[in-house]
């Protein structure tokens, strides 16, 4: 005779119903993705320098990730202080409702609050918060005092 393993994982008494149950972990399958999360937000980077590693998510609309999710992104700058032009890759796509920029991607002009904004199709899109681009407005000057 085996005995059954109850309760499962979560508590909940198994198995339920006048069916089998094979004892794998069960588990709900959430909806669809509605919307575009930013979950590490662009920071500061210097004048051509390549900005640093920035993350989104597919999410429903509960906020959780949709990890089936594996749609095309694309983002361009929003709010653009320093009049600056973004090279790099600015498409991709989610694997598994992720979507990570790295390696690639520079802004030529300094400026406090640029922002970018990130659509996918059929998904609301979002805006990130604000970044700086840092460097480039003096050139550094050697100054000799003369008496």
């Amino acid at each position: 005779t085996i005995s059954a393993a109850t309760p499962d994982f979560d508590g909940i008494s198994r198995p339920q119903g006048a069916a089998y149950d094979i004892g794998a972990y069960e588990y709900a399958i959430g909806s669809s993705a509605t919307q575009v999360v930013v979950t590490v937000q662009p920071s500061t980077a210097a004048v051509n320098a390549i900005l640093p590693d920035w993350t989104v998510e597919a999410r429903d609309a509960s906020n959780v990730l949709d990890g089936t999710f594996n749609g095309t992104i694309s983002f361009v700058i929003g709010t653009n202080p320093g009049g600056g032009t973004l090279t790099g890759s600015t498409s991709g796509s989610f694997t598994s409702g992720v979507a990570t920029w790295c390696c690639d991607l520079r802004i030529d002009q300094p400026g406090v609050g640029y922002t970018f904004v990130v659509t996918a199709p059929g998904l609301t899109g979002v805006t990130t918060n604000p970044f700086a681009i840092t460097g480039g407005l003096f050139a550094p000057v050697l100054l000799r005092l003369v008496r």
